[in-house]
């Protein structure tokens, strides 16, 4: 449970990274494992968000997507 008005940790932007992309919604997907990486830059989380928000982007970029899979 987060504390209302605390900071957001990189586990909390990953977590919405997945969910958006869960429903679909692969731009606000990126937008927060983006965050997820700017807060956690060494979170093997944080770049497998942002490696499955780039994989449901139009067009694909695999080789982008590939990337950060392979920070993860």
């Amino acid at each position: 449970m987060r504390i209302p008005g605390a900071a957001r940790t990189f586990e909390d932007h990953a977590n919405a990274s997945m969910m958006a992309a869960a429903a679909g919604d692969f731009a606000q997907a990126l937008k927060s494992a983006d965050a997820a990486v700017k807060a956690g830059p060494t979170s093997p989380h944080a770049h497998f968000a942002r490696g499955v928000a780039l994989e449901g982007q139009k067009p694909f970029n695999r080789g982008e997507a590939v990337a950060a899979y392979q920070r993860a």
